[in-house]
Parts: C-alpha cells; sequence; structure tokens
C-alpha cells in the first residue's frame, strides 16, 4: 500500500503545480480537489474509491478546462501516448460500470462493459479482479495512467507561457469556459426541472448525454456574460415541451395492435399527450396505453 501512497501524494502535487501555472497564465483555477476520500486499507475498496475520486477529478469538477488544454497537446508537441490520454474515458466507463445499473440491451452499456473488460484483461488478465493483489495491480495502474495524463496537462499549460500565441491562446481559453459546461452541471440543471414537472422517474444522466452536443451548441448563440442556470433551464423546459421526452416509443404501440402508417402517428402523438396530462414511470405508462389502445 506504501507505494500507492506516494503515487497519490504524487497526484495531489501535481495538482497543485497545475493550478500554480494555470493560476499565474490566466487567473483560473484547474483542479478542485474532489470531496470524496480515498482510504488505503484495503485494495479493493481503495481502487473502487478511486475510481470516483478521479470521476470527480476528471469528469465532474475541471469544466472546460480538461478538454481544451488536452486539445492543445498535439499542438504543442506535448509527448503522451494514446492509453495515457484515454485515463478519462476509462475512469468515466470504470465508474459507469461499477457504480450504475446496465441494461444488456443498450448499445452505450454495452460499449461501456466491453471496454472495461479489455482494459481488466490487459491490466489484471481477468474480465474483472477479484482478489486483493488484483485490485492492486488495478488501482497501481489506474494511478500510473492518471499521473502521466497529469504531467502531460502540465507541460502544455507551461508550453503556454512561452507560445508566441499567447494571448489568443489565454482569449481563446476563457471564451470556451463560459460557453462550454460539463455533463454533471447540465445534469444538476435537468433533475430540478424534471422534478417540477414530477418527471424525476427517469435516468437525468442518460438523458444529457443523448442531448449534451445540442444544448451546448444553443448556448454557443447566447451573447457573453449570460447565466448558465436560467438558460439550461430554458433549453431544458424547450426540450420537455416540444414532448421529445416520452417512457415509450411507437414500437410499444404496434406491439399493442396499432397499425403503422397514419394511424401510428396519430397514436403516437395521442399517447404523448396521455403521458404529460400525468407523468409516470415506463411500466405504469404501458398499462395505462394497453388500457387506452386495447
Amino acid at each position: 500500500m506504501n507505494l500507492i501512497i506516494e503515487k497519490h501524494k504524487k497526484l495531489v502535487q501535481l495538482m497543485e503545480e497545475i493550478n500554480s501555472c494555470t493560476g499565474n497564465f490566466n487567473g483560473m483555477t484547474f483542479f478542485k480537489t474532489p470531496s470524496l476520500a480515498v482510504s488505503f486499507n484495503s485494495y479493493e475498496v481503495c481502487f473502487k474509491e478511486y475510481v470516483f475520486y478521479l470521476y470527480s477529478l476528471f469528469i465532474e469538477l475541471p469544466g472546460v478546462n480538461l478538454k481544451f488544454v488536452e486539445g492543445k497537446i498535439h499542438a504543442q508537441q506535448v509527448p503522451v501516448d494514446k492509453k495515457t490520454l484515454n485515463i478519462t474515458k476509462t475512469v468515466n466507463f470504470l465508474r459507469t460500470i461499477n457504480g450504475h445499473h446496465t441494461a444488456e440491451d443498450k448499445p452505450l452499456d454495452k460499449e461501456k462493459r466491453n471496454y472495461c473488460i479489455d482494459w481488466y484483461r490487459e491490466v489484471c488478465g481477468k474480465d474483472s479482479p477479484s482478489i486483493e493483489p488484483e485490485f492492486r495491480t488495478c488501482t497501481v495502474e489506474l494511478l500510473n495512467d492518471t499521473l502521466a495524463y497529469l504531467q502531460a496537462i502540465l507541460d502544455c499549460v507551461n508550453d503556454f507561457v512561452h507560445n508566441e500565441f499567447m494571448d489568443i491562446i489565454k482569449e481563446e481559453w476563457d471564451r470556451q469556459a463560459n460557453r462550454n459546461f460539463t455533463k454533471y452541471q447540465w445534469e444538476l440543471e435537468l433533475i430540478e426541472v424534471l422534478d417540477r414537472y414530477d418527471m424525476n422517474h427517469y435516468d437525468s444522466l442518460e438523458i444529457v448525454e443523448k442531448q449534451l452536443t445540442k444544448w451546448s451548441d444553443r448556448l454557443k448563440l447566447l451573447r457573453d456574460g449570460f447565466d448558465f442556470k436560467a438558460e439550461a433551464r430554458k433549453i431544458i423546459e424547450d426540450y420537455i415541451a416540444k414532448d421529445e421526452l416520452w417512457p415509450a416509443s411507437g414500437d410499444d404501440l404496434i406491439a399493442m395492435g396499432v397499425e403503422k402508417g397514419p394511424n401510428l402517428k396519430i397514436a403516437i402523438a395521442k399517447a404523448k399527450a396521455l403521458y404529460y396530462a400525468n407523468p409516470c414511470p415506463r411500466r405504469e405508462f404501458l398499462e395505462r396505453l394497453a388500457k387506452e389502445f386495447s
């Protein structure tokens, strides 16, 4: 465990150096320290806690900073391999598979599950770790890739200072920081809106993952200085108002005997109106539909 503790100290040190360098460059704080703690008793617990710790560090907290700097790494000719650059994807997928229920029939869940299996096989030789030495190996591998990634970020930000287009980079970074928001930030606003509409039976993260690009593109049309929370809720409310969110599909109606063609279009409109009049979870809604179209 001493090796993991030393690597954790190095991780914290790199975060502090990146924050210091970024603060000197453009006055921003690159990383916020995750509130989640990592314990160093059991290797299994340590690995699982690190996945959530790194998810908070890389996905929830940094805003546009990681995406912006990562996009500049190749331009700055910072030496880094593909495996290292994949650390945020690895952490994201491990967190989903370890911390959420996944469905066998959902392509995205299948992709994440297969990615994690491949990662585990490469690291510990099995589809998933099950004993302490395997969890130790996975934790060390996760930390090694994280440290290499953070070093690449630090090298890139340091290079900005000596770049002849330093002022342009500053302006571009600042503009992106005020135009791009994380899935986590969007999810918080979506949860609030769904609660208002009594529609909190949905998987908010799944909706955000599907709509993020469209919603973010709408923010790009706004003038500088807009209120993200207010504008995000308007966008989400518009999405709901267009009847784009309902827990069934045309396939469900066809299975209930609705004919394909114009009748199906009419039935979908009727079903959506039925749902929006009284939102409810999918199972309950399908029971209501069965009565309506029987």
